[in-house]
């Protein structure tokens, strides 16, 4: 037996935020500390992350406890972007994306 062809009755994309400026960094942090699924063939590629929440919430309690690894990690990379401002992103999607669902998606447009 074949597979049979669905569709969605309801569907809706909202998206908010807007933040880095450093996909391919940013995507390799990710997919690196919270083995974050990627649409394309090398994350740094991939404008379409997904991210299960309990690993991001695991993300931002281990900049916490090694706040000197993140703040050297920042450093090098140049960026504009402070230990603080890492924490509050993070937890800002961790709380404000879909709820209803145990993994954040996030998008680079």
């Amino acid at each position: 037996m074949g597979y049979r062809l669905h569709y969605a009755t309801t569907y809706r994309v909202k998206y908010d935020g807007g933040y880095f400026n450093h996909k391919t960094e940013i995507n390799e942090l990710l997919v690196d500390k919270c083995d974050a699924s990627y649409n394309e063939i090398t994350p740094e590629c991939s404008d379409r992350l997904e991210i299960e929440r309990e690993d991001l919430v695991k993300l931002v309690q281990e900049i916490k406890n090694n706040p000197k690894e993140y703040e050297d990690y920042l450093t090098s990379k140049g960026w504009d972007y402070t230990l603080e401002d890492f924490v509050e992103i993070f937890n800002e999607l961790i709380a404000k994306s879909d709820q209803s669902n145990s993994y954040i998606v996030l998008r680079w447009f």
